[in-house]
């Protein structure tokens, strides 16, 4: 978790309690999106990079069995 200080941008803009927690709510919804997100991109490559060593270990097969004498 990265802690930072808050500059003028990043300031709650809603008034009040409610507003404070309609911001609590958001900043977690914000959170678990970017967890999720970063999820996908490692399963996506994870899957990639499986599908690269399987299509190289086939291609080096191949090339053994051609020069096989």
């Amino acid at each position: 978790m990265k802690f930072y200080i808050m500059k003028n941008e990043d300031k709650n803009r809603l008034k009040g309690e409610e507003g404070n927690r309609i911001n609590a709510v958001m900043s977690a919804a914000g959170m678990n999106f970017t967890k999720l997100l970063r999820h996908i991109a490692a399963t996506f490559l994870r899957l990639f990079y499986g599908w690269v060593f399987r299509l190289l270990s086939s291609f080096c097969t191949l090339q053994r069995a051609i020069n096989y004498p």
